[in-house]
């Protein structure tokens, strides 16, 4: 009986507990002068990229973004591409955009972010994932 609830336990509620683990995802990409990161919520068949900042400093910052999400699998590739101008004032937080890709079981995404200032390239981070 004991092995019994153990097992239903982890066949149950395991699951459930991964899944709203990796439901919500944020990549940094800087944290000063200011800073800037993504947020990746994965729902059941899309994910959402949003594009944030928060300035703490005492001067107005200037960044660009250039955003690519790319996927591939079972529902064929596809590309997304998009740029945004962040322009943050002191003591300001606030999200830019929001990127949408739909996807299905089995399909397989990556999201790269590049970060400029001054048309110079400051950062570039990313990440793969497979959606099950």
């Amino acid at each position: 009986m004991v092995k019994f609830f153990i097992l239903s336990f982890l066949f149950f509620f395991f699951p459930l507990l991964s899944f709203a683990l990796n439901e919500f995802s944020i990549i940094d990409l800087i944290e000063e002068p200011c800073k800037i990161w993504l947020e990746i919520k994965e729902e059941k068949d899309f994910i959402l990229v949003k594009t944030c900042g928060e300035n703490k400093g005492e001067e107005k910052v200037f960044y660009k973004i250039f955003l690519e999400i790319t996927k591939s699998g079972k529902s064929g590739k596809s590309s997304s591409k998009q740029s945004d101008n962040i322009v943050l004032n002191p003591e300001e937080e606030k999200c830019f955009s929001q990127s949408k890709l739909n996807l299905i079981p089995g399909d397989e995404y990556s999201i790269v972010a590049k970060l400029y200032k001054n048309n110079i390239l400051i950062k570039e981070k990313g990440i793969e994932k497979k959606v099950f």
